[in-house]
């Protein structure tokens, strides 16, 4: 059986519930939305599994799409991560840059191949880089704590 959209996420941010999760995949397709020309939005959504695009289509947009940026170029990663923040109602930008990390590294693994390169027009350019480290750091001090081998 394939492992769902939720679930996925969940596993990647190391999140204990499909609650936190969701709330994750939440805060983030709706900060993405927000900017996002409605054409690009609907593409998006067509290339998701059916429950990843469900989830994108129900999430709602974070408001004032202006302090996102452009939709002509992109959203500003600092806006992007503060408005995911905001939409989570996480308390810190870690936790806000924690749940954009593990949704876009879900992404990556459901998107059909070769068409990860559409991600850099739905999130803003930049904003995965050096997050990586961090969750790969977390995982593995996740790994030791729980008795595998480092």
């Amino acid at each position: 059986m394939e492992e769902s959209f939720l679930t996925m996420v969940r596993n990647r941010g190391l999140y204990r519930t499909e609650g936190e999760a969701s709330r994750a995949v939440n805060s983030v397709f709706g900060t993405a939305k927000a900017w996002l020309p409605p054409v690009v939005s609907d593409a998006m959504r067509k290339m998701l599994p059916s429950d990843a695009s469900r989830i994108w289509r129900y999430s709602p947009a974070a408001v004032n799409r202006q302090a996102l940026g452009d939709s002509r170029t992109s959203a500003e990663p600092l806006h992007f991560v503060l408005k995911v923040q905001q939409l989570g109602g996480y308390e810190t930008s870690g936790e806000a840059r924690r749940a954009i990390c593990s949704v876009i590294e879900a992404l990556k693994s459901t998107l059909p191949r070769g068409s990860t390169r559409f991600l850099g027009r739905v999130f803003p350019t930049g904003i995965h880089t050096g997050m990586t480290t961090g969750l790969e750091k977390r995982r593995e001090h996740s790994r030791a704590g729980a008795g595998y081998a480092a």
